[in-house]
């Protein structure tokens, strides 16, 4: 009953419905060698069915019974044969249904003739493809030795040609090996003087940025002393500019000054004029001609 129901519902997980259209067959075995429910049923790697049932027949010396069901549309005669089989390496069990020429159609309900694999049939056959395999290999090998052919001179000539290469390398570096010293030594001293000569560039370094320093300031302090000298300057003329007994202040102030200055222009701006337009008047006492002149 446990075994129905756990077939069933598997059924019902692969999408299978609860009443699908199949018959029932049977067979039965001395040993099963852990086939389960709901393992496939196979015609030729497809699958048509499903184990359905395994009871026990204490009554035939404890013989195994299994139910199968099979799809209602592959027809079994009576020379089928289910044989029991693994169906991957895991060990997993299947039934085989070997159909022959069917002679006599079975019924739903009837019973099957059994067989279990033929393991030493099986090791025999799988021997015989690990034959083949070996000799497919064998085969490539040869080919691969032929192509090779003719190649083992001249495999030979590169192997000697790279040993005297490598005997060349050795010597050479046996004949240099004290330049090498001497040079990896001059590098060593090289490194030092380099580490020494940079100490006293950083001093040098030092030594002229604390020279720069001082002349900046040097250079400040003389640009702010002449400024102040200007200052100084500027300031003493600004006093005399206000002093009430300077002439600039005088000529700002005094409007008698500037009206007589202006007056004095005017008549020395006429008199220029006249100059100009009658200067027999000046350089000729004799008598006047009018000729202006002429600028140059």
């Amino acid at each position: 009953m446990c075994g129905t129901i756990l077939y069933i519902g598997f059924n019902f997980l692969k999408g299978d419905g609860f009443f699908s259209e199949s018959k029932k067959y049977y067979a039965i075995y001395d040993n099963i060698d852990g086939l389960k429910v709901s393992n496939d049923v196979i015609v030729n790697g497809y699958a048509v069915g499903r184990v359905s049932r395994i009871d026990i027949l204490q009554d035939r010396g404890n013989q195994i019974l299994v139910e199968l069901d099979v799809n209602n549309n592959v027809v079994l005669g009576d020379s089928t044969k289910a044989l029991l089989f693994n169906v991957d390496f895991l060990g997993v069990k299947g039934i085989q249904l070997a159909i022959k020429t069917v002679n006599t159609v079975l019924n739903d309900g009837d019973t099957l003739d059994s067989a279990l694999e033929d393991r030493f049939g099986q090791i025999i056959s799988s021997g015989e493809r690990q034959i083949d395999n070996l000799g497919i290999t064998i085969t490539r090998i040869n080919n691969f030795l032929l192509g090779l052919e003719g190649s083992g001179e001249e495999i030979k000539e590169s192997i000697i040609a790279l040993k005297g290469t490598l005997n060349k390398i050795n010597a050479a570096i046996d004949q240099n090996e004290n330049k090498v010293s001497e040079t990896l030594e001059s590098i060593k001293d090289l490194s030092g003087n380099l580490g020494e000569t940079g100490d006293q560039v950083k001093a040098f370094l030092k030594n002229a940025n604390a020279t720069l320093d001082k002349v900046n300031r040097l250079e400040l302090e003389e640009t702010l002393d002449r400024f102040q000298e200007l200052a100084a300057t500027l300031n003493q003329s600004l006093v005399n500019f206000n002093d009430s007994d300077g002439t600039l202040n005088k000529l700002m102030t005094d409007e008698t000054l500037y009206y007589s200055m202006n007056k004095t222009l005017l008549d020395l701006d006429s008199l220029l004029n006249h100059m100009n337009q009658y200067p027999k008047d000046f350089f000729a006492p004799l008598g006047r001609k009018h000729k202006k002149i002429i600028d140059k």
